[in-house]
């Protein structure tokens, strides 16, 4: 089997500046989702626009999550794997290093992110 690449857009913020990477994409409701490598991010993004439409901070998830001993395992484990079960509509959000799963239910989220001042 030979892969090709379709298309390729280079992403932006709110700013207009490039986000980098952008890892673990998983695509919600027609919008891509994705963790930003080395942190507890989540970039919703826009594909047509090529550009984020929202950010989720999942750093309050770390203080339920068990983390490694040694400091050099503590710095990777960050968030690293989103799926979506459609079936009910739950995200499932866990991280490398992680001793736990998380599921959150999309409307939630969403609830969340549209009435947050933090996000515009």
């Amino acid at each position: 089997m030979t892969l090709k690449q379709l298309q390729r857009k280079c992403i932006v913020d709110e700013n207009g500046e490039e986000v980098t990477n952008l890892n673990e994409l998983e695509i919600i409701d027609n919008k891509i989702f994705a963790n930003v490598w080395l942190s507890n991010q989540i970039a919703i993004i826009d594909w047509e626009e090529g550009r984020v439409i929202e950010w989720i901070d999942l750093s309050d998830l770390v203080g339920w999550v068990k983390l490694p001993s040694s400091k050099s395992d503590q710095m990777d484990a960050v968030l690293n794997g989103i799926a979506f079960d459609p079936s009910n509509n739950d995200i499932l959000i866990t991280g490398k290093l992680w001793n736990r799963l998380f599921k959150i239910h999309l409307l939630f989220l969403l609830s969340f992110i549209k009435h947050s001042n933090q996000f515009q």
